[in-house]
């Protein structure tokens, strides 16, 4: 497997998932503000706190020098339903970082975990974490049935009362 380390272009992760739906991993000529705006409006969130991280990443990802920061995006009747921010571990080949998911409905955001998932068994990941508020426990079920197990919890985290649930995935062996 090529190491998305390496200079050049990245593989393209392009298909349809669904009728009607597709899965972009760049950011189309011409559509990086369009996207941004949609990150920006779009109503769901997965964790809550995530939306800064994902127009981050969005923002990095327009950098073609840079390959640490990714997206994928959701496309259903050409336009946007679902985007997902991740990133690789600096010093750590083949770990990934969560950073979020918007989406236009709970589901939408839910199904861009999903679509995460396939990326990574498909990249040749060899470990992704994800961190979880009280809020983000809706994304608990979908990153559970991806293969992401709680590894540990931190009390208060974000506040009294509302702990980090951190979960891992480690591809199937």
């Amino acid at each position: 497997m090529r190491s998305y380390l390496e200079k050049g272009p990245a593989p393209r992760f392009l298909r349809v998932v669904a009728p009607g739906v597709t899965v972009l991993d760049r950011i189309p000529a011409g559509r990086g503000a369009e996207l941004k705006r949609f990150a920006e409006r779009a109503p769901s969130a997965l964790p809550s706190f995530c939306r800064p991280n994902v127009l981050e990443m969005i923002d990095l990802a327009k950098d073609e020098e840079q390959s640490f920061y990714r997206v994928l995006a959701l496309e259903a009747a050409g336009a946007f339903a679902a985007v997902v921010g991740f990133g690789l571990v600096s010093g750590c080949e083949g770990t990934y970082d969560f950073f979020g998911c918007v989406g236009v409905d709970p589901g939408w955001a839910l199904r861009g975990v999903e679509v995460w998932a396939t990326w990574l068994r498909e990249a040749g990941a060899r470990l992704a974490r994800a961190e979880l508020d009280r809020a983000g426990e809706v994304a608990f079920g979908a990153l559970a049935a991806e293969g992401f197990a709680r590894e540990g919890t931190l009390r208060d985290f974000y506040g009294p009362g509302d702990d980090q649930r951190l979960l891992i995935w480690r591809p199937a062996r």
